[in-house]
C-alpha cells in the first residue's frame, strides 16, 4: 500500500514539475516574442484614483501620490508568472527613464493581510527592490474592467490612460518603445 502512494505521489511531483517547466517556457517565449499581448490606444478613460498602501501600511492616492507626472501602471500579483518575468525589465526601465515627469508604479492584487505577507513573497521571488502598492478591496479590480494579468497602462498627467496593455513584454525591447513612443 505505501509503495503504491509513494509511486502515485511521485507520478504527481514528476507531473507537476513538466507543467511548470512548461509553462514557464511559454512565458518565457511569449514575453520574447510579444504573444498573447492585447494592446489598445486612444482609450480616452480616466484612470480612477485608486485608494491603495504602500509596503509600510500607509493609505496611499495613486494620482495624488505622483502629481503631473505621466504613469506606467503595472498591474501584477505574485501568483502570476509572466508577472514575474517582466518585473525586472520593468525595474531597469523605471531606473533608466524615471524623472520628474514619468514614473513606473506598481500595483498588486495580492491583498495581502498584512505587509509582512507581502515582504515575504518579494524576497522569495528577490524582488525585494520592488517599491509595490496594493489594493485592498477586489472591488477596485473589477472598476478598472481588470481582465488578465499582467495589465499595464500608460497615464498622462492629467489622469487620462493612453494605452493599455494585457500580457508581459521585455521592457528593455521594441514593444516597450512603440508603447512608450509618445513618453518625452
Amino acid at each position: 500500500m505505501q509503495k503504491n502512494l509513494l509511486r502515485i505521489f511521485i507520478i504527481i511531483a514528476v507531473i507537476g514539475a513538466v507543467t511548470w517547466f512548461m509553462a514557464e517556457t511559454m512565458v518565457s517565449e511569449a514575453s520574447r516574442s510579444g504573444g498573447g499581448l492585447s494592446v489598445s490606444t486612444d482609450l480616452n478613460e480616466q484612470q480612477p484614483d485608486l485608494a491603495l498602501k504602500n509596503l509600510k501600511g500607509e493609505d496611499v492616492r495613486l494620482l495624488k501620490a505622483h502629481p503631473g507626472k505621466t504613469l506606467l501602471v503595472n498591474y501584477w500579483a505574485t501568483w502570476c508568472p509572466p508577472c514575474i518575468t517582466e518585473i525586472p525589465s520593468l525595474l531597469a526601465l523605471k531606473a533608466q527613464r524615471g524623472s520628474e515627469t514619468f514614473d513606473v508604479v506598481f500595483i498588486s492584487l495580492d491583498f495581502p493581510e498584512n505587509n509582512e505577507a507581502m515582504t515575504k513573497l518579494l524576497d522569495r521571488y528577490k524582488l525585494s527592490n520592488l517599491e509595490t502598492l496594493y489594493m485592498t478591496d477586489a472591488k477596485q479590480w473589477s472598476d478598472l474592467s481588470g481582465r488578465g494579468l499582467p495589465i499595464t497602462v500608460l497615464v498622462n498627467p492629467e489622469g487620462q490612460i493612453m494605452s493599455r496593455m494585457v500580457g508581459g513584454i521585455d521592457w528593455s525591447g521594441p514593444l516597450a518603445d512603440d508603447f512608450l513612443k509618445n513618453v518625452k
